[in-house]
């Protein structure tokens, strides 16, 4: 089978923005869409894409590329920002982490760090320290197999309970 006009148009562009990301920015394809019916030329073609980082560069670039798309003669591009989420990263030399880590290693957990786009990312913008603690194990996350481990719930309110102790009551 062939490819409709507006796919073919699009696909380009697309396949240019994501070869063009920085390495610290993670993009998503949430969606393309085009055309009214499966036998039917694509008068339009459509894309969700989000860009993720921690850091403000990597997300103005993603916006200045996304801004700077043109389109082929006849076809129009229409950006529309749905949502724009802050950036932040806690210093890996906190106070907070370091308690963290600390109680994680006593329970016998993973001293493992990863970036995310979390509620934290809302108080870290603002300077205000904060990170996301897992507190279950799990797997397959935001799909429609996403799952948690029921076993590990108690072990993640331990932890959460060593951490929040250490915090209010200094090092022990």
């Amino acid at each position: 089978m062939g490819q409709g006009p507006a796919k073919c148009r699009a696909r380009p562009a697309l396949d240019e923005l994501l070869d063009g990301a920085p390495a610290d920015l993670s993009v998503n394809v949430g969606h393309i869409e085009g055309g009214h019916a499966v036998n039917a030329l694509a008068t339009h073609a459509g894309a969700v894409l989000e860009g993720r980082s921690v850091r403000e560069e990597p997300l103005a670039q993603f916006d200045a590329h996304l801004a700077a798309l043109r389109a082929s003669p006849g076809l129009d591009v229409v950006r529309t920002p749905l949502d724009r989420r802050p950036c932040g990263r806690l210093d890996p030399d906190h106070p907070l982490l370091a308690a963290v880590r600390l109680e994680r290693t006593a329970l016998g957990l993973d001293d493992r760090l990863a970036d995310g786009s979390t509620d934290a990312n809302a108080a870290l913008a603002r300077g205000i320290p904060a990170l996301a603690l897992g507190c279950a194990r799990g797997a397959d996350m935001h799909s429609r197999s996403e799952r948690v481990e029921i076993s590990s719930i108690a072990l993640g309110v331990a932890q959460l309970d060593c951490v929040l102790r250490r915090l209010l009551e200094g090092d022990r």
